[in-house]
């Protein structure tokens, strides 16, 4: 699917001879299958250190770094994203597995259940791993709103223009909805990676008895909270039985020493556990409730205090063992030294919360995707020596190793050429729903085939094309369009090729009802409205347009041509609901006394309207804005609050897309601005995830910022007042005030 198979078996590539260094959580180099060595002779592990230590904790007042000697892992994270690029086998075969290796550890322990660092320790292992002269950096780590200016995109950039390779998985907030990429995968140059599910599940065996008769069942890698499932001794197994099976209820039924099976739905998974769990159970099997199906649990149950361990299982499983569970004593059992492995009938489709683009500014992002989803790979021999797992994180390397392969063929390829054969011969995936093409604002160019890229013999500029309102122009009938000019140049130096350019829309998403209210498929579901929604006829005003002037050409050896085309954007949608459009230009290319085509591709994709004149603040039906006392209970009218130095009203905001600047101001009852709220100046802000986190929350208090130079502070009169929330739109002049959206608050009392 991937060619990575054919590039090594047809072209005898392994990576030898590139230097792949991983930024992460350390790796245990003693695995047996990534070499069993550090920085020894003829070791794979020739680069990196140890950052951080094993006690820092980034909130702490103090926090201590003291580095190791070397950066052996204490998670799992990085030896698992290691085993993907440099496994050697039998049991993990990696994409590269002939690559001199680097390891920067940035990441400490996991306290209380999350992992440590700091953005400052993360830009120190991309440094020093830039400073050895590693040729890829992989970055499986991210977060933030997309922003270019944010300083890891920002260093990640300077790598790539000063020559380095970086690729950064795009994040796993895609159950959010759209603009949910991260940094550094927006960085300049970097090449953004989305996840795609694997075709087949490895895991450790876990056998369901029951009078019923025996299941070995597929069952998910483990939650976040770094628990695995296994039972080396037959647990015993129960259903949960509150109100209903879900697991949503408490329940006065004590489950000690059993492993409870809940059905998916009506609420997070981390509340089932908690359920579970206070009535003493020591696992969790959540039924999935999608016919033949299973998700990665993944960040879904992320709470420090879910100790035990959590996995889904296929709606068929689940429904036989519960039955089964019904008849009589039943146990699990799962043994962690033998392996079973299933076909997942969702592999080929893209990872449900692999994150969306565009970012911040319309550029599309990410720009491939690689599998992602139920990887197999090495894990700390102490954590049981392998583990399945889910995300962006387990694509990236997918993509660095094939980048491996690419720079091991030739060397002196740059990151831009890099990511432009990966990307214009990766194979764009099909949306099952409707037949059209899955949106490059989920997927980019597609999934990578790393054996096209090797064989390519056409270099297509510009690779893909982010559609902004710079690019675009309006017609008398309110038609909205973009002219590009494509350049196609001719690799082959001995055969001319007939170059045939057609076009492919893709799915439209949006997150939006037509009255511009969140979407209930989201709020319920995690899952985005599409257009078109089934495979029925519908008008061709609905999804973009594409003309193409000379479409057909013959390019002669070693020469260039032009393809001139016009992308018109599909104003049937209702602006209102704020589409995010997209789709392929497919270069089809037969070569001179050749009977096989090959296909190379161009994605684009853009914002349906103006962006620079949105709405910026999250909608009042989501709740907000809102206050709250210092004890996080509801104002429910702010009116009749009075806010004290001891008493500030906690001011709750949310930003439907990533933000360049907000400030918040304090009016009297005359309409007269008398200073700035302290901490409400926010700048490159990310889009609010208000599905899985909180909101932006701002103190008022009776202080004020009340210089132009915000150097001094103030503390202003008794009486009425009102906030102002200034939100800068997508696009705009930050010194131009009409460029803002803005929020007043009703008034409310501020005594000393």
């Amino acid at each position: 699917m991937t060619g990575v198979a054919q590039a090594m078996q047809k072209l005898g590539l392994d990576g030898a001879g590139v230097k792949v260094c991983i930024v992460d959580s350390g790796v245990d180099y003693n695995h047996p299958e990534l070499g069993g060595c550090w920085k020894t002779e003829g070791c794979p592990w020739q680069l990196g250190k140890d950052l951080i230590g094993d006690k820092y904790n980034y909130e702490s007042d103090n926090p201590i770094i003291e580095p190791n000697e070397t950066p052996m892992d204490c998670f799992g994270h990085g030896t698992h994203v290691s085993g993907i690029i440099a496994g050697r086998g039998p049991q993990v075969q990696g994409v590269a597995p002939g690559a001199t290796m680097g390891m920067y550890r940035i990441f400490s322990c996991a306290i209380n259940g999350t992992l440590n660092t700091d953005d400052s320790i993360i830009m120190q292992g991309m440094e020093e791993a830039h400073k050895d002269g590693c040729d890829i950096i992989n970055l499986s780590l991210g977060g933030g709103g997309g922003w270019v200016e944010d300083p890891t995109a920002v260093l990640a950039t300077n790598i790539v223009e000063d020559g380095g390779i970086v690729i950064a998985a795009v994040g796993n907030d895609g159950d959010n909805g759209i603009q949910t990429a991260g940094t550094p995968a927006a960085g300049k140059g970097v090449i953004g990676v989305a996840a795609v599910e694997n075709w087949n599940i490895t895991a450790a065996t876990t056998l369901f008895s029951t009078p019923a008769g025996d299941r070995i069942a597929r069952t998910s890698g483990p939650a976040e909270n770094n628990v695995p499932f296994a039972f080396e001794n037959a647990a015993p197994l129960a259903v949960f039985d509150g109100e209903s099976n879900t697991g949503c209820n408490a329940t006065e039924t004590d489950f000690t020493g059993k492993v409870v099976l809940v059905m998916r739905g009506d609420c997070d998974f981390v509340d089932k556990a908690n359920n579970v769990q206070n009535q003493g159970g020591i696992g969790m099997v959540i039924i999935n409730n999608v016919p033949e199906g299973i998700i990665s649990l993944g960040l879904a149950i992320d709470k420090a205090n879910i100790t035990i361990p959590c996995t889904m299982i296929t709606d068929a499983d689940g429904l036989f063992i519960a039955d089964g569970i019904s008849q009589g004593d039943s146990t699990v059992v799962t043994k962690a030294t033998t392996f079973s492995t299933f076909a997942d009938p969702n592999g080929g489709k893209m990872v449900q919360y692999s994150s969306y683009g565009p970012d911040a500014e319309l550029n599309l992002v990410p720009q491939i995707s690689a599998p992602g989803g139920n990887i197999w790979s090495t894990y700390p021999l102490d954590k049981g020596s392998y583990m399945s797992l889910t995300g962006t994180s387990m694509a990236t390397p997918y993509i660095s190793g094939c980048a491996a392969l690419l720079k091991q063929q030739s060397a002196n390829f740059t990151s831009a050429q890099i990511k432009n054969i990966l990307t214009t011969t990766a194979v764009p995936l099909t949306d099952s729903a409707n037949n059209l093409k899955v949106s490059p604002h989920s997927s980019g160019s597609g999934l990578v085939n790393v054996y096209n890229a090797l064989t390519c013999r056409a270099v297509i500029d510009p690779p893909l094309i982010s559609i902004n309102n710079t690019d675009w122009a309006q017609s008398a009938d309110n038609a909205r369009s973009a002219a590009y000019s494509i350049s196609f140049t001719n690799a082959d130096q001995q055969k001319g090729v007939d170059v045939v350019v057609t076009h492919n829309p893709a799915s439209s998403l949006t997150m939006y009802d037509k009255n511009g209210t969140y979407a209930e498929s989201l709020l319920t579901n995690f899952a985005m409205l599409k257009w078109p929604p089934d495979t029925n006829e519908v008008s061709p005003g609905t999804i973009p347009q594409v003309t193409i002037a000379q479409g057909t050409q013959h390019v002669a050896a070693g020469e260039s041509a032009t393809f001139n085309i016009t992308i018109t954007l599909p104003s049937e949608l209702e602006e209102a609901q704020r589409w995010y459009f997209g789709g392929f230009l497919n270069f089809t290319l037969l070569f001179e006394n050749e009977d096989t085509t090959v296909q190379h591709v161009v994605p684009y994709g853009g914002f349906n309207g103006d962006y620079t004149a949105i709405d910026v603040i999250s909608p009042e039906s989501l709740g907000l804005p809102l206050f709250a006392d210092a004890e996080g209970n509801l104002i429910k009218d702010i009116s009749t609050y009075s806010v004290t130095p001891e008493n500030p009203a906690m001011f709750m905001f949310g930003l439907d897309v990533p933000v360049s600047y907000t400030y918040i101001t304090l009016v009297d009852s005359n309409e007269k601005t008398v200073g700035y709220v302290p901490e409400g100046f926010g700048l490159y802000l990310q889009r609010s995830f208000l599905l899985t986190s909180s909101p932006y929350i701002v103190p008022i208090n009776n202080t004020i910022v009340a210089s132009d130079d915000f150097s001094k502070l103030a503390i202003v009169p008794d009486g009425k007042y009102s906030i102002k929330l200034y939100a800068l739109r997508p696009l705009s002049d930050p010194n131009n005030e009409d460029d803002y959206q803005v929020w007043k608050s009703p008034p409310f009392e501020i005594s000393s």
